[in-house]
């Protein structure tokens, strides 16, 4: 006791807090206890009464910050975890829970697991692009409209079906005259042995329907001069002072 007289008040606190944490150390192996010291004790309880009753999660993480400063627990490293998992810093939260992992016995690794695998995908999440916000890009897109054929004048569609009606007639006159063509004739004063002479009928006939029906489709196919309706290289009409 003599040797310890001349000490003054703080350095004895000082002293004593040195031999309970020496304590702490040699009691609980190479990693330190924060529930072996009553004021990290503290501090621990009021980070996890923060973080589960009152929902405060920046309080509970500034109250496992003071207990770590006190004792460097690892195991403090898996409550802040928690905190700043709830907070939404996942990434930060998989850190500290990896920092906590040797030190954890099995039943605490196994919850522990359940706590990485929400948080990786949390962060999976929030680095992929939301589905309606791909949805709503996509949509807001303004895609060219496909060219459209100009319609066709009406005297150009009237002309086309016209030539495509006498073509048919031509074409059924040239089929009744082949039929025609050399069968007997009933008419009245005609001789013996008359036959039908459709010679002059039968080539004209079908020369005529074909030459319409040339003139028909070149009317309705060919493509008119006018700018479809749309199209890109309209000029825009001139806008009023």
């Amino acid at each position: 006791m003599k040797r310890y007289s001349g000490m003054s008040i703080e350095a004895r606190a000082a002293l004593g807090l040195s031999i309970q944490l020496l304590c702490v150390g040699a009691s609980v192996g190479e990693e330190p206890s924060c529930d072996q010291v009553p004021a990290c004790r503290q501090l621990m309880k009021e980070g996890q009464v923060a973080h589960k009753h009152t929902k405060d999660y920046q309080t509970a993480l500034q109250r496992y910050q003071s207990a770590y400063e006190i004792i460097p627990d690892p195991r403090l490293f898996a409550l802040m975890g928690r905190s700043h998992h709830r907070l939404g810093n996942f990434a930060l939260a998989l850190s500290l829970y990896h920092r906590a992992w040797s030190v954890l016995n099995a039943q605490d690794q196994q919850k522990l697991m359940g706590y990485i695998q929400d948080a990786e995908f949390q962060l999976q999440q929030t680095s992929a692009p939301p589905a309606t916000a791909v949805v709503s890009q996509q949509s807001s897109m303004v895609l060219p409209r496909p060219a459209q054929r100009p319609s066709l004048p009406r005297w150009r569609l009237g002309l086309g079906l016209g030539l495509a009606g006498l073509s048919l007639g031509t074409l059924s006159l040239g089929i009744a005259a082949n039929t025609l063509h050399g069968r007997a004739s009933t008419a009245a004063g005609c001789e013996v042995d008359c036959v039908f002479d459709m010679t002059r009928l039968i080539a004209p006939g079908y020369t005529i329907a074909a030459l319409l029906a040339v003139g028909a489709t070149f009317t309705l196919a060919w493509p008119s001069r006018g700018k479809a309706p749309g199209s890109l290289d309209a000029s825009p009409s001139p806008s009023k002072p």
